[in-house]
């Protein structure tokens, strides 16, 4: 009698054994597929899981995901390939939940740093990208025209700073806009020009110091070199969206002690055009002097195009009026020096992350074997 029993639970155990491998999740009709809505993970085919209520594959690198797709941030801790139709954009609103319409058009993963994007990925233009993307070091700005519009693109998109508009637009009340649209729109009698102010040209055709005249010969303007988004550290060099100018060289951000007025870096103690605040300007016959408008410059304050400037640690004034330390370098003690960021070294002329630099792994010129990456500051 109790082997019958006992052959009749083997069989039983048996049966809900063959039941549960029949019907595991994988192949589960009920599940969700690649691209198919969802909820929860459960919700998904292992092992998929939903991120931005669409089931996805899981990755950690974009090699990781099929030919041609981007490996970017899911929702804390796992990272999902992101799916076709889920690139293109035109705003941020077509991307996302903490991504962003990169200047290529495509959502990518916001940044600051390479270390706040994903394994193998780099930080660039405020947006993460694999290096495969990148031509000269940097994305290829989109050739996309608004067709049948007469506003630039990028125009009316959602912004906090200039900087995250795209050339020549302003972020004007929160929204990406035209910087003026008459000559009253502009302050320090500056000139209307293509909806942008810019400086007038001097009767005799020439510009001030330190400024140079780029544009058509039929209307040049004079533009600063050092600070013009537009004409940076030359006529036409354009900065792309998200970076600033900064001493004549396109960065993410300014430097300490320079502020972002309108995409440019300014030093506010002692910008006359930005004295104290951005957009506040010194009247005639004053020098900007602590970031207020005064007489005359004290010792041993300089006097440098309307500003009071200490030449041994000014970085657009080191040593000498008009001397122009480069993005990258500081002023110390009269000279232009290169100092690094936070969580960078510097390895030759250039500074690097030894903790993901795959070229500069943990030291200057470790460079990780093909196939490896480098992972806080270990070639893996």
């Amino acid at each position: 009698m109790r082997s019958h029993i006992r052959l009749g639970a083997l069989a039983a155990v048996t049966f809900a054994a063959a039941v549960l491998t029949a019907c595991t999740p994988a192949d589960d009709p009920r599940k969700a597929l690649v691209s198919q809505g969802c909820t929860l993970n459960s919700d998904c085919n292992a092992p998929l899981i939903c991120a931005f209520r669409t089931c996805h594959e899981q990755c950690t690198s974009s090699r990781d995901c099929p030919s041609g797709a981007r490996c970017v941030a899911g929702e804390k801790p796992h990272s999902v390939c992101q799916l076709p139709d889920e690139r293109d954009c035109q705003t941020n609103a077509d991307c996302a939940a903490g991504q962003v319409c990169g200047v290529d058009d495509q959502c990518r993963d916001a940044c600051k740093t390479d270390r706040d994007c994903l394994v193998d990925q780099v930080c660039v233009v405020a947006t993460c990208a694999d290096p495969r993307e990148l031509k000269d070091g940097t994305l290829e700005p989109s050739t996309r025209s608004d067709a049948g519009s007469d506003a630039p693109r990028g125009f009316g998109l959602p912004c906090e700073y200039t900087s995250q508009c795209p050339d020549p637009l302003v972020c004007r009340r929160d929204v990406c806009d035209h910087e003026c649209l008459g000559d009253r729109d502009c302050e320090g009698g500056k000139a209307c020009v293509d909806r942008v102010c810019r400086v007038r040209i001097t009767d005799g055709g020439t510009c001030g110091a330190g400024l140079i005249a780029c544009g058509s010969d039929a209307s040049p303007v004079c533009v600063d070199p050092a600070r013009d988004r537009s004409h940076c550290g030359g006529c036409d060099k354009a900065c792309a969206v998200g970076e600033v100018c900064d001493r004549g060289a396109c960065a993410l951000s300014c430097p300490s002690g320079m502020v972002d007025c309108g995409g440019s870096c300014r030093v506010l103690a002692s910008d006359r055009s930005n004295c104290g605040a951005c957009g506040t300007t010194c009247a005639t016959g004053q020098v900007c002097s602590g970031g207020a408008c005064v007489a005359s410059c004290s010792a041993p304050l300089v006097e440098c195009s309307g500003g009071c400037h200490d030449l041994q640690v000014d970085p657009l004034h080191c040593g000498a009026c008009g001397n122009v330390c480069t993005a990258g370098r500081s002023c110390t003690a009269g000279s232009c020096q290169i100092v690094c960021g936070s969580g960078t070294s510097l390895c030759g002329s250039a500074c690097r992350d030894l903790a993901v630099d795959p070229n500069n792994c943990g030291t200057c010129g470790n460079v990780c074997p093909t196939g490896k990456s480098c992972v806080s500051g270990s070639c893996t």
